[in-house]
């Protein structure tokens, strides 16, 4: 019987023999590294499982290069759709206590401001020019008559809570704000801010406990 097919894997070639029968059997296997053999032998049938796992083997590595491979250029995207990032830390040290109260709670914390606090913010606005809607968010802020807390899940993204939080975004950074902590109901004194601007001129900010825990996230800016 002679050789007449030979098949190439990646690292090393297969040589097969034909039977009349349609029937096949590799008879030669060898390693080979630019161009140059580095180990051969004959496929007996003493080593031919110990050729078998051998292919398996280099399948299996082929497969986890090529999935490693994909993880990294998916990270890369994800990591260079961010175009700016700004990080500050935070001290809470500033909150206006005599008057209304109004909290934003989510799972994590409630977050108190002070709602003359907030008016300022918009009256600041309208004393340069900008009414735009201060007027109604003033009115709909000065309706509140007793310390108040909100569901954030309920109200975010909804009008006039999303550009509320805009001034709670200003507060916040200016360390005028009350932060409790649910699970432990105490009080926290230091947070991490983070800021992030997308290729499409999506803005965001994070708000973290001093561990690193985010509990408040904030949309700045929405992008294209």
């Amino acid at each position: 019987m002679e050789i007449k097919n030979t098949a190439y894997n990646t690292g090393y070639i297969l040589l097969r023999r034909i039977f009349p029968s349609g029937k096949s059997s590799y008879i030669y296997k060898g390693l080979f590294h630019g161009g140059k053999w580095l180990t051969s032998f004959s496929l007996t049938n003493h080593n031919q499982n110990r050729c078998s796992a051998f292919e398996k083997g280099e399948m299996s590595k082929i497969i986890r290069i090529s999935l490693l491979v994909f993880i990294i250029g998916i990270t890369s995207c994800s990591s260079s759709f961010i175009t700016r990032t700004k990080n500050k830390n935070i001290k809470l040290n500033s909150f206006t206590k005599n008057g209304i109260s109004i909290g934003i709670e989510n799972p994590k914390s409630i977050i108190y401001f002070n709602k003359k606090d907030i008016i300022d913010l918009y009256e600041y606005e309208i004393s340069k020019g900008e009414l735009g809607r201060s007027l109604d968010l003033i009115y709909n802020i000065a309706s509140f008559e007793v310390d108040t807390i909100l569901n954030e899940e309920k109200l975010k993204g909804t009008i006039p809570f999303l550009e509320h939080e805009l001034k709670f975004h200003e507060l916040l950074k200016k360390g005028k704000a009350k932060i409790i902590w649910k699970g432990s109901r105490k009080k926290l004194y230091k947070i991490k801010y983070k800021f992030e601007r997308d290729k499409l001129g999506g803005e965001s900010a994070y708000f973290l406990t001093k561990e690193g825990i985010k509990f408040y996230e904030i949309t700045l800016a929405f992008g294209e």
